[in-house]
């Protein structure tokens, strides 16, 4: 019985020991973006050939100076939406999908700005816009940390001399999330007076494409690359470079650890563990709540400069449910 006694013992503290280790590693690389089941009701494949956008101008520019101009651009099928950070870009519309693109995929999603920033004032300096992925089909507006979430899309990456002649940011990948931070307002009166509480911080971990252009001195001929938003300590990391115009595919995915994963390739074939960037805390931040994705776009705001076209298709979530489904470079339903 003694004998029989310590190898159950030895079994059940191997067992321990490799569910630490496993899920040790799953945290440090994530989940691969795209495995796992579909979460229904969140994304867009642009299929409908009937798919419409609603401007609403004059658009939101909150990031500047607090204005929130409803009511907010919209799809037809209300699956894309204007920021009510920054505003919708000037062009959004269902375009046929580019050469290379998903199997199957006959529509794709387009977008283009020239007057970011401020409606009807010209601040001469790079400005943003957004299109956010609708998150309210989702139960409590956001994906559950507990089941892996992750979203994958495509990006369609145009000839060089099609970019905005400007070195610098021009489009972004990235996710909203939100972390809790202290509130040290004091609230409550007398025995009951506290002095600090929990509120929410949104911040917005991603991916950037950065144009170099052989127009500004420093650089001998026209490139880009990927920059990964953001180390602990907010600081850009590189990431791979473009050659040449053709599809990439992105993908973020969350652990409940709070930690946020980064993976892309050229092309668009699904992401395997191979994809993977880079792993974070983005800020220091712990992320407690994943609540959708959303693209920027931007130019030099000079009032006549378009920004580069972007082409994206099939922002598509997933839940991986668990361990089972963790890093494999497999996934259960592929989308087309």
């Amino acid at each position: 019985m003694a004998i029989k006694s310590m190898i159950v013992r030895q079994i059940v503290l191997f067992s321990v020991v490799s569910v630490f280790v496993f899920t040790g590693a799953v945290f440090a690389q994530g989940v691969v973006p795209g495995q796992g089941t579909v979460v229904p009701n969140i994304g867009d494949d642009f299929e409908d050939e009937s798919w419409s956008y609603t401007y609403n101008f004059p658009k939101s520019s909150s990031n500047i100076d607090e204005q929130v101009r409803r009511p907010n651009a919209f799809s037809s099928n209300r699956r894309i939406l204007e920021s009510d950070y920054r505003g919708t870009p000037d062009v959004v519309k269902r375009v046929a999908t580019p050469e290379g693109g998903l199997a199957g995929s006959k529509g794709a999603l387009m977008m283009q700005t020239r007057i970011a920033g401020i409606p009807g004032r010209i601040s001469m300096e790079m400005q943003q816009d957004d299109l956010v992925i609708n998150p309210r089909g989702v139960p409590g507006n956001a994906l559950w940390l507990a089941k892996y979430p992750s979203f994958v899309v495509r990006v369609y990456v145009p000839p060089f001399d099609e970019f905005e002649d400007r070195t610098g940011s021009t489009f972004g990948v990235r996710a909203d999330c939100h972390t809790l931070v202290d509130d040290k307002k004091a609230f409550g009166f007398g025995l009951f007076k506290r002095k600090s509480s929990k509120k929410m911080e949104p911040y917005w971990p991603g991916f950037f494409i950065q144009f170099n252009s052989k127009t500004d001195g420093r650089n001998k001929e026209d490139s880009a690359h990927i920059l990964i938003r953001c180390d602990q300590n907010g600081r850009e990391v590189a990431g791979p470079k473009i050659t040449g115009p053709g599809w990439w595919t992105f993908g973020m995915s969350f652990t409940p650890d709070g930690m946020v994963h980064y993976y892309a390739h050229e092309g668009i074939s699904d992401l395997t563990a191979a994809d993977h960037l880079y792993s974070s805390y983005p800020y220091g931040y712990k992320c407690e709540g994943f609540h959708s994705c959303f693209f920027n776009i931007t130019t030099f705001d000079d009032g006549k400069t378009w920004s580069t076209p972007w082409v994206i298709d099939d922002p598509t979530f997933y839940y991986a449910s668990g361990p089972a489904q963790m890093a494999t470079g497999r996934r259960s339903n592929t989308v087309r």
